[in-house]
């Protein structure tokens, strides 16, 4: 049985359902659900923690069978849990280097001494990420409480205010399903921009085309159509897309 599986019968046992279980917690749905398609490793340690002790289920059951844990790990997770978070932050970003350099030289992370660049920081920042907000196919409605903050990098652009999970295939290939846009927060757009729209109630992230005065939201996939904005529609605009990027694993 999966780490996934073996959770999810967890919440079944003790809650009846994952629904029941996001209202006790009092973490999103769209949360949980990103967590048992994506697996444990694409979701927050913080996230993983919470779930773990509203279930009385010992995280480190979770950790694989053939990694070796010994008493020195169990003391150094103990102190990673007693740091703030501006700390756990830190430690996230040095570890995921430390990882990425000692795999690409072929070497055991341990055996790895970490050489920043000598002119080069890391910066460290966070973003407000709605987890299940905006469709690129079929309309949500936009929850401005379903959001989670995220430790960033210099991947996302300092000109973004925010970004928005996206759901659907229709803004393919510049933007996949599960993608993050990010977005720069403003009440208007330019044809022909890319843009977080909230359409009837439904957020979608489309291209706003103008043509001959009238205005259409397009999908980069061309097998979906037009949709044609006519004076019985209700039309936000949220913001302008400025980059898109994989779902973050912080």
């Amino acid at each position: 049985m999966s780490r996934e599986e073996t959770l999810m019968q967890l919440i079944k046992l003790k809650y009846r359902s994952l629904h029941n279980f996001s209202l006790e917690s009092g973490i999103p749905n769209s949360t949980l659900n990103s967590m048992f398609k994506k697996g444990l490793g694409g979701t927050s340690f913080d996230t993983v923690l919470k779930v773990c002790s509203l279930l009385e289920c010992d995280i480190y059951s979770l950790i694989d069978e053939d990694k070796n844990i010994s008493a020195e790990d169990h003391n150094f997770f103990s102190k990673y849990l007693s740091l703030d978070k501006h700390s756990k932050d830190l430690v996230k970003i040095v570890t995921e280097h430390q990882l990425s350099t000692a795999t690409a030289e072929n070497v055991k992370p341990a055996a790895k001494v970490v050489e920043f660049p000598a002119q080069k920081t890391l910066s460290v920042r966070t973003m407000r990420v709605y987890v299940n907000s905006a469709s690129a196919g079929f309309g949500e409605y936009l929850e401005e409480s379903d959001y989670e903050d995220f430790a960033v990098g210099d991947e996302v652009p300092y000109e973004a205010d925010f970004g928005i999970t996206i759901h659907g295939d229709s803004m393919t290939p510049e933007i996949a399903d599960g993608d993050v846009v990010w977005v720069r927060a403003q009440d208007s757009v330019e044809s022909n921009q890319i843009g977080v729209f909230v359409l009837n109630g439904d957020a979608l992230c489309k291209k706003l085309i103008a043509v001959g005065g009238r205005f259409f939201l397009r999908s980069l996939n061309q097998k979906y159509k037009d949709i044609p904005i006519t004076e019985y529609d209700s039309l936000k605009v949220i913001g302008r897309v400025i980059d898109a990027t994989p779902f973050p694993a912080y």
